[in-house]
C-alpha cells in the first residue's frame, strides 16, 4: 500500500513540473505546431468582461469625480482628416490638426482624463473614435462628433489591460484589439454597441497593431521576445487564418496602416532606427529611413502620402512623408510638444 500511495505522489509530482516548465506558447509560424485552422477560442476573457453594451458601460470622466463627461466641446475645431493623437507629458490626451490650407498644423486641443499609454483612434461615420488605456488600467472608449465637436465623454469597458489597445475600421464598425492580463490578444467589434471579447489564438504577447484591407483583419503582435507575427482573420466570418513569422525584431509596438491596396508597417528597430515594410500578398523587404526613435512611430496614409512620426530623447516630434508613386520623401519637420509615450497618427 505505502508503494503504491508513493508511485501516486511520484507521478503526479513529474506533472507539476511538466506544466510549470512549459515552453513558450506565443504565436508561431504556419506550420509550427500550429493548427491548420486556427480556430478562434471565445472566453470570459482576459479580464472578466462580460459582453458589453452601451446599457453595461460605465460613463465616467477619469480626471474629476464627476459621472458624465459628455456634451463637453472642443478648444478647437477638429476640422481637417489628418490628425496627431497623443498622450502629453501631464498624461492628458491632446489631439493636433493638420491644415492642408496652411500646410502646417494647427495646434493642440485638449481632452478631459488622462491616459497612462499612447492612444488608440480612428475616424468612423463622421466621429473620431478614440479608446485610451487609462491610470487604472482600464479600457476607455470616447468619440468627438466632427460636425458638432461635441465629445461623448469617456465610456469605461469593465477589466482592463497592461498595454496600448489597438483600433481598426472594417466596412461596418470598429474593431478594439488589446493584450489581456494573461498576455493573450483579444478583440470586441462595435456597431453600434461593444460585442464580447474572443481571443485569438496565442499569448505571450507584448503589444499589437492592426489595420483592415477589405474583409481581412490584420494583426501584428509583437511577442515578449521581441519577434513579430503577422495575423489575419475574415472579419465577415471571423474566421481565424493564422499567424506567420516577420523578419527582424523590434522592442516596440509594431504599428500598421493601409490605402486599400497595400498595407504599410513602420517600425523602431533594434538599433532604434525607423523601418518600415509593404504588404501586398507578401512582405516587402525593409526599408530604413534617416535618424532614430527612442519609441514606437506612429503611421497614417494621407493624400496618397506615407506620413510618419516619431519622437526622440529630446521634447517634440519629427513628422515625415513619403509620395506612395515615386517614393520620394520629405525629411523630417518638426512639431512642438512633447510626450511620454509613442505618438499616433490617424486620416
Amino acid at each position: 500500500m505505502k508503494i503504491k500511495i508513493f508511485v501516486v505522489l511520484l507521478i503526479l509530482t513529474v506533472l507539476s513540473l511538466s506544466l510549470l516548465q512549459g515552453g513558450y506558447f506565443g504565436p508561431k509560424e504556419m506550420g509550427e505546431d500550429t493548427p491548420p485552422d486556427s480556430t478562434i477560442i471565445v472566453e470570459d476573457d482576459p479580464t472578466d468582461v462580460i459582453s458589453p453594451s452601451d446599457e453595461d458601460l460605465v460613463w465616467v470622466n477619469q480626471s474629476t469625480s464627476a459621472v458624465n463627461s459628455s456634451n463637453i466641446i472642443a478648444e478647437i475645431s477638429l476640422t481637417g482628416e489628418n490628425r496627431l493623437i497623443i498622450r502629453g507629458s501631464d498624461d492628458d490626451i491632446y489631439i493636433n490638426i493638420w491644415n492642408e490650407t496652411e500646410t502646417d498644423w494647427s495646434g493642440w486641443s485638449k481632452l478631459p482624463g488622462p491616459t497612462t499609454d499612447r492612444p488608440a483612434a480612428v475616424t468612423f461615420n463622421n466621429s473620431l473614435h478614440i479608446v485610451v488605456r487609462g491610470i487604472d488600467s482600464g479600457i476607455y472608449h470616447g468619440s468627438i462628433d466632427l460636425e458638432s465637436d461635441v465629445f461623448s465623454g469617456w465610456s469605461k469597458f469593465p477589466g482592463g489591460t497592461p498595454s496600448a489597445p489597438s483600433l481598426a475600421v472594417t466596412e461596418t464598425g470598429l474593431i478594439l484589439t488589446i493584450r489581456g492580463n494573461n498576455s493573450g490578444a483579444y478583440y470586441s467589434t462595435y456597431n453600434g454597441s461593444w460585442s464580447g471579447w474572443t481571443r485569438l489564438q496565442g499569448s505571450n504577447i507584448d503589444s499589437i497593431g492592426t489595420t483592415v484591407i477589405g474583409d481581412t483583419y490584420h494583426v501584428m503582435a509583437l511577442s515578449n521576445n521581441s519577434k513579430m507575427y503577422h495575423g489575419q482573420m475574415t472579419v465577415s466570418t471571423e474566421t481565424w487564418l493564422g499567424w506567420t513569422l516577420m523578419n527582424g525584431t523590434t522592442p516596440s509596438q509594431p504599428v500598421l496602416c493601409n490605402n486599400a491596396e497595400n498595407i504599410y508597417l513602420v517600425i523602431r528597430g533594434s538599433d532604434d532606427g525607423i523601418y518600415r515594410s509593404t504588404y501586398n500578398g507578401t512582405w516587402s523587404n525593409w526599408d530604413k529611413l534617416p535618424g532614430t526613435t527612442t519609441q514606437s512611430p506612429g503611421a497614417t496614409v494621407y493624400e496618397g502620402e506615407l506620413w510618419i512620426c516619431v519622437t526622440d530623447v529630446n521634447p517634440g516630434f519629427f513628422y515625415s512623408r513619403t509620395d506612395l508613386d515615386t517614393y520620394e520623401w520629405s525629411g523630417w519637420e518638426f512639431i512642438e510638444g512633447s510626450s511620454p509615450s509613442s505618438p499616433t497618427l490617424i486620416s
